[in-house]
Formats: structure tokens, sequence, C-alpha cells
């Protein structure tokens, strides 16, 4: 089993030697979108909404803050800005003690990305590393990462919300126009105009990133804040919800009050979040993937 490890750190290493992963992918690694063959180079840079010098100085940011995170679970966390690969993705990955999170150039370049939806997209792989429960299961045993909808809340209940307090650049920018229920929820949810700009920035980036989605998964009608998905699971799901149910749980993690610096747990499932055992009318993680009774 050591010299498992000990290889799979070579190979990590040699990845990161190169600018980009040329190791196959695995199939117990978490990616961002479906797997695509999808292809943006450097030389589409023309089309591109972020710099190189935006999306480093975001990685940066998050390595700095996540880092001790993962050192108080005995882990070490890498994240990898590979701005030179032309793979349409990001990608999450634990083995052992050592935990990954890829972001890759050709995705950040995709013309439908914005800084908000590459943060949110950042968020999204940390949130498979320190989302909480529910955990994604095979053959009723739990597995290392938090399933695809829980990654989406955490994604904008803590981690955008940590790094819009860690860079000013970024929180001093303007948010983009937002629908009126946007706009009217967020504001009757927060007080403060810092807290509001938040949450309207952190509700768009979900909404830029269905976009996205949507473009890629040729999945109709498109998702709109006004129609949540009217599903309701009889278990949760693992997998990825549909792109309207994903827009619902990124606009409800915005909306939730819970004090941000309160971790999601591994152990306790409404630690840390917005609930209805604990009467949050608001914010709480939406139907159409999430069953509260036995998750």
């Amino acid at each position: 089993m050591n010299e498992y490890f000990r290889l799979a750190r070579i190979l990590l290493v040699l990845a990161v030697s190169f600018g980009w992963s040329t190791i196959a992918r695995s199939a117990t690694e978490e990616s961002f979108l479906p797997r695509n063959s999808m292809r943006i180079g450097i030389a589409n840079l023309d089309d591109s909404n972020v710099t190189e010098e935006e999306f480093r100085d975001l990685i940066a940011a998050a390595r700095s803050f996540f880092r001790p995170w993962a050192s108080r679970k005995q882990s070490q966390l890498y994240i990898h800005a590979f701005w030179n690969s032309d793979i349409v993705n990001a990608f999450a990955k634990q083995i052992g003690s050592t935990w990954t999170v890829e972001i890759h150039g050709g995705l950040v370049r995709h013309p439908a990305m914005t800084l908000d939806s590459v943060a949110l997209t950042l968020c999204h792989e940390l949130g498979h590393h320190f989302g909480g429960l529910p955990k994604k299961k095979t053959n009723a045993a739990e597995k290392w990462q938090s399933t695809e909808g829980q990654a989406d809340y955490f994604a904008n209940l803590k981690c955008m919300r940590h790094l819009w307090d860690e860079l000013d650049w970024f929180r001093e920018r303007t948010a983009p126009t937002s629908p009126v229920i946007v706009k009217d929820e967020c504001e009757k949810n927060f007080s403060t105009l810092d807290q509001q700009n938040l949450c309207i920035r952190s509700s768009m980036a979900g909404y830029q990133l269905t976009r996205l989605l949507h473009s890629i998964k040729e999945e109709q009608p498109w998702s709109q804040f006004e129609t949540p998905d009217p599903r309701r699971v009889g278990s949760s799901i693992s997998g990825y919800p549909s792109v309207q149910c994903r827009l619902d749980t990124f606009f409800q993690a915005a909306l939730c009050t819970a004090n941000k610096d309160e971790k999601l747990d591994d152990q306790f499932k409404n630690k840390g979040l917005c609930s209805r055992k604990e009467n949050f009318s608001s914010g709480n993680r939406p139907r159409c993937w999430y069953l509260p009774n036995i998750s």
C-alpha cells in the first residue's frame, strides 16, 4: 500500500511538471462537468472574460485560505491552476492524505465563463473535500467526496463568502444585472449592502454556470430563478442533479444566513447550514436532490 501511495505522488508531480494533467482521468475523480471532448486552447484568449493574472490570484487566495482546513484533517491540499491546458473541466481527487483540485484553462477561457463563475467552479471542487454530508456511496460504503449537490451548496454557502473576504479586488467588482427575484430575496435575507451584493454575485455566478451546463448537456428548457425544479427525490442523489436543480442549490446557498465560519461536518448533517430542522424558511438544500430525513 505504501508503494501505491509513493507511485501516486510521483505521477502527481509529473503532471504538475508538464503544466497540466497528462494522467488518464480516474473513475474515482470528481469532475465539475460531465466528461467531454471540448477543447479551448491558449490561442482563444480573445473570447475569454478572465485574465491569467486574475485566475492565478484567485487560485493563490484559495490555496492560502483552505490549506489549513486540510492540515487540520492531517492532509495536504494542492490546487493546480493549469492555465495552458485546453481541457474544459475541473477536477477533485484524494489519494490518501493528498487532496487535489485542478482548474483547467480551457474551462476558464470558455466564453460563457466569468471570474465569478470560475470562482464558483473552484469552490464546487473544494466542496467535494470540505462539503460534509451527504457523501457519495459505493455498494453502501461511504466515499471520501461530498455529493455533487452538496458541493454546489458548499460553494456558495461557505467558499465564495471566504474568497469575498480574502480578496478586495474580487469584492469590489460590480455586481451583474440580476432578475428581480434575486435582488428582492437577497435584500430580504441580508441587512447590509455588502452582504446583499455578495448574495447577488454568488447567485448570478450560479446562473452563469448553468448557461455553460446547458450548452454542453443540451438540456432544455433553460433554467431560471423563477422556475425551481418541482421534483421531490425519494432519497438523496449522489450524481449531477438537473441543471435547474443545480441553479436552485446555488441560489438557496447564497440566501442562507448561517454563520460562514462554522464548517460543514462529516458526522453531523445539519451543522453550519440552513435546515428545515432548525426552522430556516429559506437557504435550505433543495428537495430536487436532497432528502432531509435519511441523508
